[in-house]
């Protein structure tokens, strides 16, 4: 598996030597791709979440988008590393604080580097 900036995740099959698409995960830009070396292909994109790709059979098997009214979900759709544990669970950590100066400023779902 390959991941592109602008054409998704390509697949390279040994046997055949051929190049194929992945299927989409309606975002081209892959910033990171790993696997669990058995079945599971694990994708960040910069633009819309993070997918398991069931190398099997070809389909995605979990997605994680952002959506603002899920307090514990993923805090953004752009994600550029990813980590996966021995048991499929994804972490975030709580490094990141969000900022809120009322009336002024709020900075909760804001994308800030």
């Amino acid at each position: 598996y390959i991941g592109t900036m602008s054409q998704g995740v390509l697949r390279f099959d040994i046997q055949t030597s051929t190049f194929s698409h992945a299927p989409s995960l309606g975002c081209d830009v892959i910033s990171d791709i790993s696997g669990d070396g058995k079945e599971n292909v694990y994708i960040a994109t910069d633009g819309n979440g993070v997918h398991f790709l069931s190398h099997k059979d070809q389909c995605v098997t979990r997605s994680f988008c952002h959506d603002i009214r899920d307090k514990e979900g993923i805090r953004s759709n752009s994600i550029y590393s990813l980590l996966v544990d021995n048991r499929g669970a994804l972490y975030q950590n709580g490094l990141f604080s969000t900022y809120s100066f009322p009336p002024l400023f709020n900075s909760t779902n804001l994308s800030v580097r």
